[in-house]
């Protein structure tokens, strides 16, 4: 075994959550604590999802734990998990398991382990902030219509609009981002899902495509600021 705790694992499992039918997944890394996976399905941040690890001859174990962040790669979401704690032996069969599958060579028996990079940046980067401000947008075929800013990230936007546009569809945002340095900015996108919580009222994931590097420091120093300032 190396000294490395966590190692690219690839694993294909099935995730699921409370209500929602199990859907395919690939574990990319994991270790006593926390893992990263990503799937086409979308999780809130705070939900619990679990998956299956099993390996021939090895069993198979049973991993919980929390969306602690996301971002959004394309079709598909890229989560931090938290993992539920585990005992001693559930640890011991979950290194059983991903020895098995040659994907990670080292568990510590029981301790805290440090936090894999990755999955560090990952939830600086998505950290996602609850705003309530507002917003217009356009598409290829319209001028701009208005529409809610619900939350807010330095990769993407949550809106709310009356308005019915498809998953995939290009579009185009303006909003003021918030703050001392508070300036308009005009900013490319792409619908990545969309929901009707009410009849008639839809909320938009937004992968924001098109942000050069002067709006994407603003949006940055904005966030960060704001995902620590105390409630």
């Amino acid at each position: 075994m190396n000294d490395e705790p966590v190692v690219s694992l690839e694993y294909e499992t099935t995730v699921s959550a409370r209500g929602i039918a199990p859907a395919n997944a690939v574990v990319e890394q994991i270790d006593g604590s926390q893992c990263r996976l990503r799937t086409v399905v979308l999780f809130d941040v705070g939900e619990t999802i679990e998956f299956s690890l099993r390996s021939s001859g090895r069993g198979e174990v049973i991993v919980r734990g929390t969306v602690a962040a996301y971002e959004i790669k394309g079709h598909r979401f890229v989560y931090a998990m938290r993992l539920d704690r585990m005992s001693a032996n559930e640890i011991a069969a979950l290194r059983k398991v991903v020895d098995a599958l040659d994907a990670l060579d080292k568990l510590a028996d029981g301790a805290d382990l440090e936090t894999p990079a990755a999955i560090d940046d990952l939830m600086r980067s998505c950290a996602r902030i609850p705003v309530d401000f507002d917003v217009t947008f356009r598409t290829p075929a319209s001028d701009f219509k208005a529409a809610k800013a619900v939350d807010i990230s330095r990769t993407g936007l949550l809106m709310s609009c009356a308005e019915v546009l498809a998953p995939g569809s290009p579009i185009e945002v303006r909003f003021t981002i918030p703050g001392r340095r508070a300036r308009e900015v005009t900013l490319g996108a792409r619908v990545v899902t969309r929901q009707e919580p009410h009849r008639g009222s839809f909320l938009y994931g937004l992968a924001l495509t098109s942000v050069n590097d002067k709006e994407r420091g603003l949006l940055d120093g904005y966030v960060n600021g704001a995902s620590q300032t105390p409630p």
